[in-house]
């Protein structure tokens, strides 16, 4: 035996993939998911979101951000991620730094 067989331990057996049994766990139908999954249907995302909705889903989400800090972090965080701190001066084809400085 090598330094590393001592270290690590004799070698498991090989697993091969005909000894495997793996299933998908969504795709299993019992009593404990039915509720789970009990709104989901077969539309897309744009057929789902008729003017309706997205109306329903603005008011419950400018809600949230009014009175829920977590939300206000995430929508503020998004919005500086996205939009930035806004647009910003730059002045070019000026030769004295100082003056570029300055006006900006």
């Amino acid at each position: 035996m090598g330094l590393f067989s001592e270290i690590l331990g004799p070698r498991k057996k090989e697993v091969s993939l005909a000894d495997l049994k793996a299933t998908h766990y969504d795709a299993t139908s019992n009593e404990d998911l039915k509720e789970y999954w009990r709104w989901t249907d077969n539309k897309s995302v744009d057929a789902s979101l008729d003017p309706a909705t997205r109306e329903k889903l603005r008011k419950r989400a400018r809600y949230e951000v009014a009175n829920n800090s977590y939300a206000l972090g995430c929508a503020l965080a998004i919005a500086d991620a996205v939009v930035g701190s806004g647009p910003r001066l730059q002045v070019l084809g000026v030769d004295s730094k100082d003056l570029t400085k300055e006006i900006e």
